[in-house]
């Protein structure tokens, strides 16, 4: 055989080995995508299951390339295999039909939240059904390195409940109160004592996998894009109100960074005149606020007078009225740039019902050319932790299907680690 020869049976080989990645790629794609996302249930419901001739007809590939492609994946371990049905005692003749599907549980993701006032982990299987999930409180002055030390505790017990191990985490995300860089480094926070630490980083020191960190604002957004109220919207705008205040917009499933990485966030006048209508808010608490300094005031939680706003108390009712209208007002610039589908009201404002959504349909409609609709959140305050549990379902995706030859767990998705740093030694 002479060299030209060699270098032509090579670049057939290597030809080969190309379609062949690419056809396991297409059948993994397709059992993947049958799954159903009920990210807040724990239920899953439809029929996921493929013959080997139904997958080779849905890819366009022969009944043997299919096979070949399922029997690779299920040695990678990313499909299940059911066993051969079997009627009334008996197995049915003849060669019984294969039936496959993706196997959701054969890895997990961790979605977590850092709020002001707690910590919150979340599990999902890669059908991104929550099957774990755990809460820590913490204060709003605690340091980060106690906030970290909860979402050790918070994502070990979640594990625990969730029956999972350290080792199947494939991907982790963290939403947080402030502005992140790429990197994981915390730039700007209402949590002062955030600002200037890397929570990728500092995560990264327990979780087997690199942390993704973003703004908790976007990762809201992200999953009522997902799950929410703006499921099926082309664009959201994202209003949380409660303890705190928060914006984020969503088009076509991005939410927007900016230069700084702060687009979409409340303009400075705008957030002064929205703590004053806090201030007003928190009064009908019963808290005698004449006496406390603003961060004081910031720190009262108004749930009391959102709930009695949705008893018809008129006193409570007119205040979350106010409150609503001043809220709209903050962010009438970004819904008019943005023009979006839907602007969702999350938070704990979703207690007072159409007494909230009203008042900001009733504002908008005054100042927008077309007028979005405005829709209450379903997700509460999880939110956050469900956008970073997504976002975590993203880099797990982008694994599996951009780069067909890192699928394996021991690739660039998990890094090495120590006995020392496993969660369940941590926790107990």
């Amino acid at each position: 055989m002479s060299i030209k020869d060699v270098r032509r049976a090579n670049r057939h080989a290597g030809d080969a080995s190309a379609l062949r990645m690419m056809n396991i790629a297409a059948v993994l794609h397709l059992l993947y995508s049958a799954q159903q996302t009920p990210a807040t249930s724990s239920e899953t419901t439809g029929d996921h299951r493929f013959t080997v001739t139904e997958i080779a007809r849905a890819t366009g590939v022969s009944r043997p390339t299919a096979e070949d492609a399922v029997d690779a994946l299920i040695a990678e371990g990313w499909l299940a295999e059911g066993a051969p049905t079997v009627k009334h005692g008996r197995r049915q003749a003849g060669r019984p039909a294969r039936r496959i599907w993706f196997d959701s549980q054969a890895g997990c993701v961790v979605g977590v939240d850092f709020a002001p006032h707690w910590v919150r982990a979340l599990i999902a299987d890669l059908a991104g059904t929550i099957i774990g999930q755990a809460y820590y409180p913490v204060t709003e002055k605690a340091p980060a390195t106690d906030r970290v030390a909860a979402a050790r505790t918070a994502i070990g017990e979640a594990l625990r409940l969730a029956g999972r191990e350290h080792s199947q985490i494939l991907a982790a995300a963290a939403a947080t109160v402030g502005i992140a860089r790429a990197d994981g480094q915390i730039v700007r926070s209402i949590l002062s004592h955030l600002v200037g630490q890397n929570l990728a980083e500092m995560l990264g020191e327990f979780l087997p996998v690199p942390v993704q960190v973003v703004n908790d604002m976007r990762a809201a957004v992200l999953a009522e894009y997902w799950v929410g109220a703006a499921a099926g919207s082309s664009s959201a705008v994202y209003l949380h109100a409660g303890l705190r205040l928060g914006t984020a917009y969503l088009i076509d499933g991005v939410s927007p960074l900016g230069f700084n990485g702060a687009a979409g966030e409340i303009p400075p006048d705008s957030g002064n005149r929205l703590i004053d209508a806090h201030r007003e808010l928190v009064s009908f608490t019963g808290v005698n606020i004449d006496s406390l300094t603003p961060e004081e005031i910031r720190g009262i939680d108004p749930q009391t007078v959102f709930e009695d706003a949705a008893r018809g108390v008129e006193g409570a009712r007119q205040a979350v009225i106010a409150f609503a209208e001043a809220l709209a007002a903050a962010i009438e610039g970004l819904v008019i740039t943005v023009d979006p589908e839907v602007v969702v009201v999350g938070g704990g404002a979703v207690v007072a019902g159409a007494v909230v959504s009203e008042a900001v349909q009733s504002r908008l409609a005054g100042v927008c050319l077309f007028e979005p609709r405005v829709a209450l959140s379903p997700l509460g305050e999880s939110a956050a932790a469900i956008g970073a549990v997504r976002l975590a379902l993203d880099k797990v995706e982008h694994m599996l299907f951009a780069n067909p030859s890192a699928r394996r767990q021991d690739t660039k998705l998990v890094k090495d680690i120590t006995p020392a740093q496993n969660i369940e030694e941590e926790v107990g």
